[in-house]
């Protein structure tokens, strides 16, 4: 069995409790009492009398505001016959809007500036213009200039009459190292041809007057440094040790410190055999790919 009891404003929170009165009355204070059920105390007459005398207020309440309803019932039936009917009037229309119309200023004509002589754009100091100071740049501007194909020694030549001096003196890694990334551009910056280095456009020209019989071929230059010992120690090895697979840079040089000859070189100037390996390149006796030098073409065929 069940019992619904009143809504909170009665002292009650408005849910339903079952036998159990696990829900209790809002403040109902909970004391041991001989009836009572889980330790809550159980309602008694008083409760319900109360809440019997609260039912009856509400419906007196209820039976007022029930009769005042009816008389404005009549009074609003009475009225409404006696009150002409209005029609209804349209909506306005919105008012139109007004636009300002803009004050038409003119404008003033410009003065054209004093025109002034220009004059020569400077380089930042602390920097470099172009071409200035690196190997790339100063190799590509000697072969642009030379408007022929220039041997090896004739570009070191014209390298020593620039800022580069005292670097090429030192060693000669940047000058193969600065040849070789212009030749590896796309398009190519730089053309060989039978030893002699060519500004491309210059190379082009000189070719179509070789095919028109303007111009007389060049000859072959003969290899240079064949008396090096670092040249020869490495061409042995490239056709004896790393015939098949070729070798990394790493690997020749491991390779020259078994010599005893050779040793002493390779550990004092770490770049010469950098140096030696970029001219065998440049002369077309080895050839690099994936890192690692092979023989070139003609050694292949010698």
């Amino acid at each position: 069995m069940t019992h619904s009891f009143p809504p909170s404003d009665l002292g009650w929170n408005g849910n339903t409790a079952h036998a159990t009165y696990s829900i209790m009355p809002k403040g109902y204070p909970r004391r041991k009492d001989p009836a009572h059920v889980d330790g809550l105390m159980m309602p008694t007459a008083k409760d319900i009398a109360r809440w019997e005398a609260s039912k009856a207020s509400i419906q007196a309440k209820i039976k007022a505001l029930s009769a005042q309803s009816d008389q404005l019932d009549a009074l609003i039936a009475a009225a409404a016959p006696l009150i002409p009917a209005v029609p209804e009037q349209p909506p306005k229309p919105a008012p139109a809007r007004r636009i300002k119309a803009r004050k038409t200023t003119r404008r003033k004509a410009k003065r054209p500036k004093k025109s002034t002589p220009e004059q020569p754009q400077l380089p930042l100091p602390g920097r470099k213009s172009r071409g200035e100071g690196t190997w790339t740049g100063v190799i590509h501007n000697i072969l642009a200039k030379a408007g022929r194909g220039l041997t090896h020694a004739e570009l070191r030549a014209e390298i020593a009459k620039t800022a580069l001096a005292d670097r090429l003196e030192k060693s000669d890694k940047g000058f193969y190292g600065g040849i070789g990334k212009l030749a590896d551009q796309n398009p190519p910056a730089l053309a060989k041809y039978k030893g002699r280095l060519f500004y491309p456009p210059t190379y082009e020209k000189f070719m179509a007057d070789v095919a028109a019989g303007k111009a007389a071929d060049l000859e072959d230059i003969p290899q240079i440094g064949n008396a090096s010992p670092f040249r020869d120690a490495i061409m042995d090895l490239m056709r004896s040790t790393f015939a098949d697979n070729g070798a990394t840079s790493a690997e020749i040089i491991a390779a020259l410190k078994q010599n005893p000859a050779l040793i002493g070189t390779v550990q004092r100037h770490p770049t010469h055999t950098y140096n030696v390996l970029a001219r065998l390149l440049d002369h077309g006796e080895l050839t690099k790919w994936n890192e690692k030098y092979f023989l070139g073409p003609k050694q292949r065929a010698a």
